[in-house]
This record gives C-alpha cells, structure tokens and sequence, in this order.
C-alpha cells in the first residue's frame, strides 16, 4: 500500500456542469480525492496542458455521458481521446475509463466496451464506490470513503419513494401559512398563565418532505434541498445553523430528525 491517495478525473460536458458539481461534491464528501476543472486549475495556467497531465496522472476516469455529450462538439471529445490513449497503455482488465450516463443515451462506440453505470440508477453511487475499490485495490492506493451508515434516509411524503441523497431532485421545507399560523397561536397562548394541553395542538408547524417532480407548488418559509443535508455531519451543522431561528421552536425539527435517522436512533 502506498501513501498516495486515490485519483479521479471528472470529466463533462458544458451543459453538464450543474450535474457535474453534484457528483464533485457526492465525491468529495467521501473524502475522495477528485480532479475538476474548476477547482483545480489556477488562473494561469494553460488548462490544454493541464488537463491531459491530470488524465494521465489518474487512477480512473470518469465520463459523464448525456444525450448533449455525446452529440456536441467540444474540449469533452478531447479529454475522451486523451483517456482512451492513456486506457491503450493499460493491462488488459484494468478499470480506468468508466461511463456514468447522465440519462438514457447511446454509449459512443469507442466506450462501448467498457461497462457502464446509470446516475438515475438509485444504487449508482453504490456500484462507483465498489468500481473505485476494485481499481485502488489492484494498484496499491489508499481510497478514502465514508461508510454508508453515516448516510441519511429521506422518503418523499408524497409518493412515499426515496429520495436519492446525491442528486438534487428532492427538499424539507416548512409551509409558509401552517409556520405562520403556529406562530400566532402559540403568541396568544403564551399571554395566559395556564394553558391546557389540549389547546397546544396548532401550535407546531410540520417539516415536509417530497421530491420536487412531487410537489412542484409549495407556498414555503424555509426549504432545504435534501442533497445538502444528506450526512450526519451535515445535519448537525444544519441543526446549529437552525437553532438560531426564533421560529424554529414552533416547528417539529426533533421529530424530522428522528425521522431520517431511523428507529436505531430513536432516543435521540
């Protein structure tokens, strides 16, 4: 085992820049040690050489194919170029190059005869991991990954289906009217002296859950993209973050939380 930690290079097209930066920040997460244009090149430098020595020093590839990569001319073409000449150098079986398919699109010919995997697969990030495994194995690298259980569980209130963490396709968020009338109702409760517990029902506003596609008009106060707030760690950070929100206390955060942490976690 080497010191030196495992290397990808994340490769897109310009219309999947958004998709891209998601992926990045899944990646990075994880600990993983991810080349991006973006991030790694400094002003400067001249990226047509910067690029295919960051291709070449890499333990893998990674291709972000889409329907707009494969069809649109651009430096995209090239960097697949570059990787295929390095993949030639290869022994035989080695993973290096390896197709993520944004959606549903034709595998270019000269890709085709390394196996892919589909990013609107629920387990993709699953198989990446593994394929990542399998390479930093066979070479001697260290692969930095975070284990799965210190991943978060959200399920949509309203197709009742996961949300994929890693993927901007879901929210929490809090109605705007429900948190305002909670609010009004637990001011004028707050006036008397003995207030019963039955009249502290309305008192609290609920965190909703869905997916965007699911609920795509929602009046909120405050929302939260899921893939932001899809580890432990963010979690607490959202939570400090959100305890200095007066209006906080009228909303149900403990009990989302319990929620998404599942039942091994319910003395929280």
């Amino acid at each position: 085992m080497t010191d030196e930690n495992f290397q990808i290079f994340l490769s897109y097209a310009s219309d999947d820049k958004p998709t891209a930066r998601f992926i990045y920040d899944a990646l990075r997460e994880n600990l993983l040690d991810v080349w991006l244009d973006e991030e790694k090149l400094l002003g400067g430098e001249e990226w047509e050489i910067e690029i295919p020595k960051a291709i070449k020093k890499s333990d893998v590839v990674l291709l972000l194919l889409s329907n707009h990569s494969i069809t649109k001319e651009g430096y995209f073409q090239k960097e697949i170029r570059f990787a295929l000449d390095i993949a030639n150098e290869k022994p035989e079986g080695t993973i290096f190059i390896i197709p993520l398919r944004l959606e549903d699109c034709e595998v270019p010919q000269s890709l085709k005869k390394w196996h892919y995997i589909d990013y609107f697969d629920e387990k993709w990030f699953d198989r990446l991991i593994k394929a990542f495994k399998e390479r930093s194995d066979g070479i001697g690298k260290i692969l930095h990954s975070l284990k799965t259980e210190f991943d978060l569980s959200f399920i949509c209130d309203v197709c009742n289906n996961p949300i994929n963490i890693y993927k901007n396709e879901g929210q929490i968020y809090i109605l705007r009217e429900e948190l305002f009338s909670a609010r009004r109702k637990s001011e004028e409760l707050s006036k008397q002296k003995v207030v019963p517990s039955s009249e502290l029902e309305g008192t609290i506003a609920h965190w909703h859950k869905s997916h965007f596609a699911c609920n795509k008009e929602v009046d909120s106060f405050y929302d939260i993209e899921i893939y932001r707030i899809r580890t432990l760690q963010k979690l607490l950070i959202w939570t400090s973050h959100l305890m200095w929100k007066r209006w906080l206390v009228n909303t149900d955060w403990p009990i989302l939380i319990r929620d998404i942490l599942g039942k091994e976690h319910e003395i929280l």
